[in-house]
């Protein structure tokens, strides 16, 4: 059964990411975009007394070879109930490349320079990133969007569909960086093509 959200292409998500907005909110929906995941796996982690948001300590920023980097954050993904390491590089070489993606790794790289904060996904405001503030940020920068059902399981839905039907990366590759078991699981996620052609119309 294939899942009845909305979905998104990368030209919308590029065109958020030029939109005025929190540095941390921006780096937060375009790592959403490249690792393929929800929301709630990357901007909380599960406590006794309920969610608590990402620690900085969490993530890690590791030199690749030429001027590419590397980022890896450990989260707790809600389906698998596991600690997994969700990887992006910017190296089209890496096992981590996603070739539909929009530069994640420089964006956190840039977001935690020199910041204090134990907080990873804190604003300038000093608040913690929701996921609602991702869905609207997108949102305000694509009128076109703005009346379909967008939720923050529309990212991992619509990251998959792009890669799949833009014939970028192989599925092997895909459930990959998008941690998936197996490639039957991956292609429950998969929206149809003429969805996305239309939405492309649309931009």
């Amino acid at each position: 059964t294939l899942d009845n959200r909305a979905v998104f292409t990368r030209s919308h998500v590029r065109a958020a990411l030029a939109h005025p907005g929190d540095p941390a909110i921006r780096a937060a929906l375009a790592l959403m975009w490249d690792t393929l995941s929800r929301a709630g796996s990357l901007l909380t982690v599960p406590s006794p007394s309920g969610r608590l948001p990402m620690p900085a300590s969490n993530l890690s920023v590791l030199d690749g070879p030429g001027d590419h980097c590397m980022v890896v954050l450990v989260t707790f993904e809600k389906t698998s109930k596991q600690w997994v390491k969700l990887r992006v590089s910017t190296d089209p070489a890496s096992a981590y490349y996603n070739p539909a993606g929009v530069g994640s790794p420089r964006r956190l790289a840039e977001l935690v320079a020199g910041r204090p904060s134990s907080a990873l996904w804190r604003t300038r405001a000093g608040r913690s990133v929701t996921s609602s503030d991702v869905v609207r940020h997108l949102v305000a920068a694509n009128a076109s969007i703005a009346r379909l059902r967008i939720t923050p399981h529309s990212f991992r839905i619509s990251a998959v569909s792009a890669l799949v039907f833009g014939k970028l990366a192989s599925l092997d590759h895909i459930c990959r960086i998008g941690r998936w078991s197996s490639q039957s699981s991956l292609l429950t996620y998969i929206r149809s093509n003429e969805e996305l052609k239309h939405l492309a119309d649309l931009r």
